[in-house]
């Protein structure tokens, strides 16, 4: 057997011990060690805004714009298929193009009344999957109670009703007018502008009817004017006017001018107290030019507003048209109600943050659908009352009408105000 020999390994000499640092007060202390490269990068910057609050608006904020964009397709697609008739509606020349666009132009108003809709399922879907993830409970292990957690979610509410408020004032009454300018011109051929069966009146007691007024070219067909003369203290001093145009007046500036002089009759009555009635004192036939001119004040020739939608009109239109009504001495019960309920609805959404975030902190460990189920019922019986309510409002139930516009908002706002108090 051949001899073999063995190869030596050499083994590296150990290594130093290293010197441990050196105590405080000994060697040269004084000077601190060099920061870490990129140290300066990762440092935090001063905020206003805590950590926890910009967490919690963010997830709000991110689900409740997913929600409002569903609600936005959704809205859009039935003003779509509402108006899919019109595409086989014979003698229309109408683009299918233009069809969308009207959609399109008609969801800002339905937004503003669904926007508390999707601020509801934003918070309760948000708050319910931070309960399933133990996130509230962290942050209340962590000292955060109820109220410092639903800071943050009233201030988003409140932003969605800021931003409501001004899509409602000053966003859908423009885009209204649009939509209803693309109507008028392809759709209703310029029927519009007519109105029938319109009643005027002015603060002296004269009343116009006619049978149909067109708005644009301010002509009224078939007008018929009366107006009582108070001569005495008594009624059988009195005297009923009446001024009849078998073809056709037209507001001018100030006045009624009633057109095709021989055809218009005046006829005048006076009280009788045996028949207990106004009894034909004369009549005559209007030639002149100057007796077929009668005043009414240019500010009185506007339709009622009540004959309009409300969502389409500004807060300074609906303030113009209560003006007008207590000129005419009506009471505008109806035009004070929507004004109000302008208000109310954009406020809507910090309510309905404040209910659905009780309701989404009772029990976070329940399942999704029991969350959207809660949603669902609470805004059900939210819209019913409100209805309602306004309904109340309109016919003078509920007085002033601006408490019949807020009713619903109180009543949900102590509601949640109540189960708050109870879980803390």
């Amino acid at each position: 057997m051949p001899f073999r020999r063995r190869r030596s390994v050499e083994i590296p000499p150990l290594a130093a011990p290293e010197e441990a640092p050196p105590a405080p007060g000994e060697g040269e202390m004084e000077s601190s060690p060099s920061p870490l490269p990129g140290a300066r990068g990762r440092r935090r910057r001063w905020s206003p805004i805590s950590l926890v609050d910009r967490y919690l608006a963010s997830e709000i904020l991110m689900v409740t714009a997913f929600c409002i964009l569903g609600f936005a397709i959704l809205i859009v697609g039935n003003n779509f298929y509402n108006a899919h008739d019109l595409i086989f509606k014979k003698g229309l020349d109408i683009p299918i193009t233009m069809l969308a666009w009207l959609a399109v132009l008609d969801a800002p108003a339905s937004m503003v009344l669904s926007l508390p809709i999707a601020t509801t399922f934003g918070v309760m879907l948000a708050v319910g999957r931070m309960g399933r993830d133990s996130e509230l409970i962290a942050m209340r292990a962590g000292g955060a109670s109820l109220g410092r957690i639903l800071r943050p979610i009233l201030f988003v509410g409140l932003l969605l009703s800021i931003f409501n408020y001004y899509a409602g004032e000053f966003w859908v009454p423009q885009v209204g007018n649009q939509a209803a300018t693309l109507r008028r011109q392809h759709l209703s051929r310029e029927s519009e502008h007519r109105h029938r069966d319109q009643f005027f009146r002015d603060n002296e007691g004269r009343i116009i009817y006619t049978a149909q007024y067109d708005d644009r070219t301010k002509v009224l067909e078939q007008p018929f004017v009366m107006q009582i003369d108070e001569q005495g203290p008594g009624v059988e001093d009195d005297l009923l006017h009446f001024w009849r145009s078998g073809s056709q007046g037209k507001f001018e500036e100030d006045e009624l001018v009633l057109t095709e002089m021989g055809s218009v009759k005046h006829h005048v009555c006076a009280w009788n107290p045996a028949l207990e009635g106004w009894e034909l004192w004369y009549k005559e036939e209007l030639t002149a030019p100057e007796q077929v001119r009668l005043p009414f004040p240019a500010e009185l020739q506007a339709i009622a507003a009540e004959q309009e939608n409300a969502r389409y009109l500004s807060a300074r239109d609906l303030y113009k048209t209560i003006s007008r009504f207590k000129v005419q001495g009506r009471d505008p019960l109806r035009i004070r109600t929507d004004l109000a309920v302008k208000y109310a609805t954009p406020v809507a959404c910090a309510v309905f943050a404040f209910v659905a975030f009780i309701f989404g902190v009772v029990n976070p460990r329940r399942e999704k659908f029991t969350g959207v189920f809660f949603a669902l019922v609470m805004i059900f019986w939210y819209y019913v009352l409100n209805a309602i309510a306004k309904n109340l409002g309109y016919n003078g139930v509920i007085r002033p009408p601006e408490l019949a516009a807020w009713l619903t908002n109180i009543g949900f706002l102590l509601l949640a105000t109540l189960l708050f108090l109870r879980m803390r």
